[in-house]
């Protein structure tokens, strides 16, 4: 018995999981618990009950823990309907979802002994942050290698700064550019696209590209990405009259994707909405 266990009172005592050890269908070993993240995509299914310990504490210190790691195994693999995060947004949420439950296990592993925490705190993940640190960095490399986009170096910059996983600083030289070109709709659009894939930030990212679309040069693409924000934000009303507007641009044809990408969204709208 270790000095923690044996001068807990009953209320710090550890129970079986109501959520991994109930019995369900769901429960699929000490401190794993499944979801639509690992049934359907790349989630981990590290139980939010116990924060993969397999046992419950009833006491503020856990609760506060385990809804930590909850959070960040859904921030690795979302299940809403947004586009997915960008790669290192989820590497930054793995490294920090092992890092939790492993220090919850080392606190507590005399009575996780077989658990999953266990488990992830002996590596049992480490080849997928591998996987991720990979790929990464080599997104990095090709954002490296191509030319500024628009010609502004600055927005590559912000762009790389981004992919390395520092995303305060790629939000500043965002910010940045945007003073620096305070007439051009280039790097409006640009920081719109980082809030997406890097903040999840659909309503922030509607104000930028509604101010790309009133700048110039103006670019089908901006409206089309414009068009895209409302159609997660369920305004589909508003997607058709902004597609229309895509489509007089002079550059609506210069992009080879872009009418399966306004069939797409044109297909996207509710029944009902004219």
């Amino acid at each position: 018995m270790t000095e923690e266990s044996t001068n807990a009172t009953p209320s710090e005592k550890a129970s079986p999981c109501n959520w991994c050890r109930g019995g369900s269908r769901l429960d699929i070993g000490s401190g794993m618990f499944r979801d639509v993240d690992s049934d359907l995509s790349y989630g981990i299914p590290v139980c939010g009950g116990c924060g993969g310990l397999g046992v419950a504490f009833r006491n503020e210190e856990f609760a506060i823990a385990t809804k930590e790691i909850m959070d960040l195994r859904f921030k690795y693999c979302p299940t809403d309907t947004l586009p997915p995060p960008a790669l290192v947004v989820c590497l930054a949420a793995l490294k920090q979802l092992i890092e939790r439950v492993t220090t919850l296990y080392q606190k507590h592993q005399e009575q996780a002994a077989g658990s999953f925490a266990e488990r992830i705190a002996k590596g049992t993940l480490s080849p997928a942050v591998e996987q991720l640190e990979k790929a990464t960095q080599e997104q990095v490399a090709q954002i490296e290698q191509l030319p500024p986009p628009h010609s502004m170096p600055e927005l590559q910059t912000a762009l790389i700064l981004a992919f390395k996983g520092k995303i305060e600083e790629a939000e500043a030289a965002f910010l940045g550019a945007i003073n620096q070109y305070p007439n051009s709709s280039l790097p409006e659009h640009d920081y719109g696209v980082f809030l997406i894939m890097f903040r999840r930030d659909m309503a922030s990212a509607e104000s930028h590209f509604r101010i790309s679309i009133e700048r110039t040069p103006k670019k089908a693409i901006h409206f089309v990405q414009l068009a895209r924000c409302l159609t997660y934000l369920d305004r589909h009303g508003e997607v058709e009259g902004i597609l229309h507007q895509a489509l007089d641009c002079d550059d609506a044809d210069a992009t080879p994707e872009l009418q399966s990408i306004l069939t797409e969204l044109t297909l996207q709208k509710p029944q009902g909405h004219g």
